[in-house]
């Protein structure tokens, strides 16, 4: 068993590491968030990739591909998946999910 998972057995820790992951995905991680960084790292990278994808090969527009992959990503609803995924992990309780994730599971 990893060691993550022993350390969601203890309710202090689970109850800190779940309130922490809902604020992530509220603020940090949120989409909006999110894909408002991969726009500001796109637009200060552009200038730049033609020359490097003409000195180390690959296309501009594979790039641009890539980034909108990025977004497509998130538009599918990563969130909910890493919900379901922490569901699954730490087995977590109906009243569990309603208390730190109710907002995304409706």
């Amino acid at each position: 068993m990893t060691l993550t998972r022993q350390f969601m057995k203890n309710p202090e820790f689970r109850h800190r590491f779940l309130s922490r992951l809902s604020q992530a995905l509220s603020t940090t991680l949120s989409d909006e968030n999110v894909i408002a960084r991969i726009d500001y790292y796109t637009e200060l990278l552009d200038p730049e990739v033609a020359r490097e994808r003409s000195r180390w090969g690959g296309s501009y527009k594979s790039w641009q591909l890539r980034v909108e992959d990025m977004k497509g990503f998130l538009e599918d609803g990563h969130i909910k998946k890493i919900i379901s995924n922490i569901r699954s992990y730490a087995g977590l309780t109906r009243q569990e999910m309603e208390t730190y994730f109710g907002g995304w599971i409706h």
